[in-house]
């Protein structure tokens, strides 16, 4: 059951992927120091967990996508799993029609846009039709193990502390996961991205965490300059 409510937000094509269409580079160039860092770090296989937290606009979510289709057009994984916690889908925009998936649609937008830069819009939406992109709420994550797979945890200061150790403990053999968030925005009373970023040391092997801040905000110099005055205003 929990299974069929992880299909597809997009439409059901049924057309074959063409090779011409995989064969698209990544066009992600990170522009900072940080990003450099952190996007040579999750193309790597091991660290296998790379947690990115910092404010809207650093390019936590979008190096995530970016490698993850780098990965899939180098066969080191088969599939990619998209997740994110419905706290504000269920919370503050019950009214939209249809179910949880339909809900997520608006949220996921984003990064549909990044895959359709790399496989184009029709190979993304061939993909998702056949399962190789896969929209998965975390409530339906429980029991799965993703093996051959990158998993993008987005929106991760969302999730509890129980689903946060729930979802880590899906990837399954030769698989991956990128969490992202920002841990000024949480939703919840204690974030479990929150909770996982105090539990963890530089000496893991298995895990990276990497902070961008103000300075790694590539959108308009608005943005940036806003979010200092939010910044400065909370001291």
């Amino acid at each position: 059951m929990r299974r069929s409510l992880c299909m597809s937000i997009f439409s059901k094509s049924s057309a074959k992927l063409e090779k011409k269409v995989l064969a698209e580079p990544s066009k992600f160039i990170p522009r900072t120091t940080n990003q450099k860092i952190a996007y040579n770090t999750l193309h790597k296989k091991t660290p296998e967990f790379v947690i990115l937290t910092g404010p809207a606009g650093t390019g936590k979510t979008m190096m995530a996508c970016h490698v993850a289709a780098h990965a899939f057009q180098t066969s080191r994984v088969q599939k990619i799993v998209i997740t994110r916690p419905a706290v504000s889908v269920d919370e503050e925009h019950g009214y939209l029609p249809g179910d949880i998936e339909e809900k997520l649609a608006p949220w996921m937008r984003p990064i549909y846009d990044t895959f359709s830069e790399t496989f184009g819009i029709n190979g993304t939406k061939s993909m998702v039709a056949q399962g190789i992109i896969e929209i998965c709420p975390i409530a339906y994550m429980r029991g799965r193990t993703f093996k051959q797979s990158y998993i993008i945890v987005d929106e991760a200061q969302n999730t509890t502390p129980s689903q946060m150790k729930m979802v880590v403990s899906r990837l399954g053999e030769n698989s991956s996961m990128a969490i992202t968030g920002d841990l000024t925005q949480t939703d919840v009373s204690i974030s479990g991205l929150a909770d996982l970023v105090d539990k963890i040391h530089p000496d893991l092997f298995h895990i990276a965490h990497f902070h961008m801040d103000n300075s790694d905000i590539q959108r308009h110099a608005a943005v940036k300059e806003l979010l200092d005055v939010y910044e400065k205003d909370t001291m």
